[in-house]
């Protein structure tokens, strides 16, 4: 979608934004977040000197754009954590242009990583029901589908994909999520017992210190166009 846009209006939501400042593209370019601070998409919009890119603390579902203003929509893990999808794509296809693209790209919760170490399956295998069971999707791909097999779009687009992680930053991200003490701890021991849910914390901290560990995020990108 980058040569097809170039030049239009363009929006993506929050952690998109960074990628899409990188593409360079000439237009409108605009980031919302309803609480962000902007500050990867401000840093790279004032060293790569990008006159054409604002910033907006906006919730998604009520945009202040007139009707008929974008080319292309990019959100970057944005659904999972929207309870009324439909009033979302509503406001969507509203800020949209007849034949504008939006893209939609969100984790799986399928991962792949080295070296493999006793007990860290555990938190991978909790990960996507814990989602789900704090009010948000898992079913990604199903999702997607869901969202724009409707009148007003058409698919043209559906792929997975797996993003490079830094071990560190994995390890850290399920170690916050399951700590002791925390309500997803507290969900956790419902599930496994109380040591088991330890060992693999343990587990996940000691391969987050080993310098070869790699870590692999599997990602489903849909893209449909504005009938």
């Amino acid at each position: 979608y980058q040569r097809r846009v170039h030049g239009g209006k363009l929006f993506g939501v929050s952690s998109m934004t960074g990628e899409l400042l990188k593409l360079k593209l000439g237009g409108e370019v605009v980031g919302i977040d309803k609480n962000s601070d902007f500050g990867m998409g401000i840093q790279i919009s004032s060293s790569s000197n990008l006159r054409n890119v604002s910033f907006v603390n906006c919730d998604i579902q009520s945009l202040p754009f007139k009707e008929n203003h974008f080319d292309l929509v990019l959100l970057h893990s944005v659904l999972p954590s929207i309870y009324d999808t439909k009033s979302l794509m509503v406001e969507l296809c509203r800020v949209m242009r007849k034949g504008a693209l939006i893209a939609m790209r969100d984790a799986t919760f399928e991962y792949k990583y080295q070296p493999e170490l006793p007990e860290m399956e555990i938190l991978l295998r909790l990960m996507p029901e814990y989602v789900t069971n704090t009010g948000g999707r898992a079913d990604i791909e199903a999702l997607h589908q869901q969202i724009l097999r409707s009148p007003e779009f058409e698919i043209i687009e559906s792929s997975k994909s797996y993003d490079t992680g830094s071990s560190k930053e994995m390890a850290g991200f399920f170690l916050s999520i399951f700590a002791p003490r925390s309500p997803g701890w507290a969900w956790a021991i419902t599930k496994f017992a109380p040591e088991e849910i330890n060992k693999s914390l343990n587990s996940w901290a000691a391969w987050s210190t080993i310098p070869e560990a790699s870590f692999l995020s599997a990602k489903h990108e849909t893209i449909a166009r504005k009938l």
